[in-house]
């Protein structure tokens, strides 16, 4: 398992030395660093940030602050953590119901129970939206419920009642994407443990539906890769090969060229060295590919609109405001939308025509670019909604970007 240490308190050790009184003009103020610390410690507990060095979670019970504070360089984590204290200690003003949520989710870090990341995640962008519109003076309910059920929250445009709904998918394939991390880590830290590593390249491909099954298999393979390479000649070492049903690890030795063709060729995972690690600047990395098509978002965007369509189709107050978020930052638990290209506007709009949404339905695509956050919102509404968007875009002007407003008639 490796060694313990304590996250939050690395973090804050290095926010000292990057905001020092001594530099001439410090990037962030070390006050930001003392305020989450001092935020997560009292909310969170200080046991909560101490984890072993090597932790080994899957992505769903992967703890995203910690990701953050992992990144201790990072101007977008730095950023991305201080809003969170910011969330947190506003929070706690609200009602005791919606401060005994948030407890019930954050749960201890080391439980084996705790499952409740992705929901405390969401639970934050809840919180934030429900803050942003109290900022921003559209009367808000903060979490009421509705026929004996929790909401996100109630909000009035332009004095008509909206249930709002919140959600934060995340990328598809995501239990593809994490046998996919975790055999790339097993596999770093197996050549760590390689007595010396020859000019080498490793080509990792996998066959079939990738399950969490791969791992193990993999992680075998790579122990025997591991083994041939400290006992094996320099000319025997290039001599290595699996082939099974889960996939193919082969070796090859390095060249430039044939790093270059191998990376063309779109391989899984492809791990290099060209062996001179005594060199300032040896040519050693990993690279591996995980794409998603666009198609693949929209069906998975699709089945998020559809479930927040029928959430709470009961209730008495039909209108309906759905927030749907996705924020970029350097982490494995990527947003749906966490590069450009993967809103595709058009496919969007045909989505809310075809399931006849008839509601107000906000996206947001957050980045905190140089440690600023920078928010690009998307809006589509029906026509007969129209007076209701223009009141909310006017309320939020300043605080949003609003890259597009689309009016629908169904």
């Amino acid at each position: 398992m490796g060694r313990k240490i304590n996250v939050l308190q690395e973090w804050l050790d290095n926010g000292k030395k990057i905001s020092s009184e001594f530099l001439l003009r410090p990037a962030i103020s070390r006050g930001v660093f003392y305020r989450v610390y001092t935020t997560l410690k009292l909310y969170f507990g200080e046991e909560y940030f101490v984890i072993s060095e090597r932790e080994d979670k899957s992505i769903d019970k992967h703890f995203w602050i910690v990701d953050l504070l992992a990144n201790k360089n990072s101007f977008e984590c730095i950023a991305a953590l201080d809003k969170i204290a910011k969330l947190t200690d506003y929070l706690h003003t609200l009602p005791r119901h919606v401060v005994k949520e948030f407890e019930h989710l954050r749960g201890g870090y080391n439980d084996p129970k705790r499952v409740h990341a992705e929901n405390l995640r969401n639970f934050f962008y809840e919180i934030y939206i429900i803050r942003l519109l109290e900022q921003k003076r559209i009367p808000v309910e903060k979490k009421p419920e509705g026929n004996g059920k929790p909401l996100d929250g109630v909000c009035y445009l332009a004095g008509k009642k909206f249930i709002i709904e919140c959600t934060k998918p995340a990328i598809p394939k995501r239990i593809e994407f994490d046998v996919l991390k975790r055999v790339a880590t097993d596999f770093i830290l197996l050549i760590e443990k390689a007595v010396k590593l020859p000019p080498i390249i490793v080509v990792i491909d996998f066959k079939g539906r990738i399950t969490p099954a791969y791992r193990s298999h993999f992680s075998t393979y790579l122990i025997h890769l591991r083994k041939h390479l400290n006992t094996a000649q320099t000319s025997e070492s290039m001599n290595f090969e699996v082939d099974s049903e889960y996939g193919l690890v082969r070796t090859e030795h390095f060249s430039d060229e044939l790093l270059d063709q191998l990376k063309n060729e779109g391989h899984d995972i492809i791990f290099y060295s060209n062996g001179l690690v005594g060199q300032s600047v040896p040519n050693s990395g990993i690279n591996f590919k995980f794409p998603i098509e666009e198609h693949e978002i929209l069906k998975h965007l699709e089945a998020v609109l559809k479930q927040k369509k029928i959430q709470h189709i009961d209730s008495e107050d039909s209108e309906k405001i759905i927030f749907i978020d996705s924020e970029s930052l350097p982490e494995f638990n990527f947003g749906l939308f966490h590069q450009p290209s993967m809103l595709n506007l058009d496919e969007v709009m045909r989505l809310y025509e075809k399931l006849r949404m008839d509601c107000l339905v906000c996206i947001t695509i957050r980045t905190y670019w140089s440690g600023e956050l920078v928010v690009a919102t998307h809006l589509i509404a029906t026509e007969r909604l129209k007076r209701e968007t223009k009141w909310l875009v006017d309320k939020l002007s300043g605080t949003a970007h609003f890259a597009d407003i689309t009016y629908l008639s169904l």
